[in-house]
């Protein structure tokens, strides 16, 4: 799993990029993936999240996607 921004420049959201390939929508459960998010077990958090709701909306469509970090 990746964690990722996706969409335009502007509007980014934070996702992840599972096993498959697929982006998948987290925004509703965090805002950034900024210092805060780090800070505060940003990444157990995200890790709990997926545990709970392992099938988190799929984004589709075509728009940039930064990598943010890579989780083992």
């Amino acid at each position: 799993m990746r964690l990722i921004r996706f969409g335009s420049p502007e509007a980014e959201c934070p996702g992840v990029l599972d096993e498959y390939g697929v982006r998948r929508a987290i925004s509703n459960r965090f805002h950034d993936w900024d210092r805060d998010f780090f800070n505060g077990c940003g990444l157990n958090r995200v890790g709990e999240n997926l545990s709970i709701h392992s099938r988190l909306p799929a984004v589709g469509g075509v728009g940039e996607q930064r990598q943010v970090c890579e989780l083992a």
